[in-house]
């Protein structure tokens, strides 16, 4: 469910109450997971103008879901915004976007969405993004697309809130594909339910040990990186890790994959495997049914 509109500016109010309107007739495919809620981010900082204006409701006012007062409003636009507050509470789905151009002229916070499991973030400034330390505690999924440096920013971080040493207790994939990132950190310590990663289209030439912090994975791809050779995962992930991408990087040898007992589907393509003896290691993968 995206709020779109062509409206300039000027016109701001009004998209937001026909996003009010939008919610009341359909919102219930937003509040059933069906459906996600798209912004971007001008939209973003228009609601939280108005949340403050008409409803008194600031950020870091508050933890939780906020019970707004059950008595009708007199002014229309009140009403309407009371609306939007309370759905957004509710609100399990968020994809927020970045316009290339856009100016930022105050802080991007989402305390309000307080429901959240499932966040996508396309493009955002992560410096100008707050609240997102009061927010994760039911996430189960995040997304960044083109607007993270390092994993620690995000996951240690949280983005401008500058947290220390934060947790992710819920949150089971982790979509970091088509970012900037270079190198790996310990704040992958912070996932400790994990099964899901994907740091596919960056720029990482060595995992270390990092990933040995994710004794939960299941489903890894690195794809489209710099790597020359096979991650080091935990003996847990070795375990119960099903499937392993890794087509496109530098790999001159798949050593190790053996041990991923239960490893059902590999891609090594596009990397610089030369001999055929090299892929010997695969016969002792008998769950293997898919190789690329």
């Amino acid at each position: 469910m995206s709020a779109s509109s062509d409206t300039d500016e000027g016109d701001d109010n009004s998209v937001l109450l026909k996003l009010a309107k939008l919610l009341r007739e359909k919102g219930d495919v937003l509040l059933n997971g069906s459906s996600t809620l798209v912004l971007n981010t001008c939209w973003l900082l228009q609601l939280n103008r108005m949340f403050q204006e008409l409803l008194q409701v600031r950020p870091n006012q508050y933890t939780g879901f906020l019970a707004l007062p059950t008595h009708p409003a007199d002014n229309g636009t009140v009403i309407e915004m009371q609306l939007l507050f309370d759905m957004i509470q509710k609100t399990p789905s968020l994809k927020l976007i970045h316009l290339p151009g856009t100016r930022l002229h105050a802080s991007l916070n989402i305390f309000s969405f307080v429901s959240l499991e499932h966040l996508e973030l396309r493009n955002v400034p992560l410096h100008s993004m707050e609240g997102l330390q009061a927010v994760n505690s039911n996430v189960k999924s995040l997304t960044c697309w083109k607007c993270v440096d390092t994993l620690e920013e995000v996951l240690s971080q949280c983005a401008g809130d500058f947290a220390s040493g934060f947790s992710w207790h819920n949150l089971d994939t982790l979509n970091f594909s088509h970012n900037f990132i270079s190198s790996l950190d310990d704040s992958l310590i912070s996932l400790p339910k994990l099964e899901i990663l994907n740091l596919s289209h960056n720029n990482i030439v060595d995992c270390e040990d990092f990933l040995k912090s994710l004794t939960e994975l299941t489903q890894l791809d690195l794809s489209f990186n710099l790597l020359e050779w096979l991650p080091n995962l935990s003996l847990e992930a070795r375990s119960h890790l099903t499937v392993l991408i890794l087509s496109s990087n530098n790999l001159h040898s798949i050593k190790g994959v053996e041990h991923l007992k239960c490893l059902e589907t590999l891609d090594v393509s596009h990397n610089i495997l030369k001999e055929h003896c090299q892929l010997a290691p695969l016969y002792q993968l008998h769950h293997l049914h898919k190789v690329m």
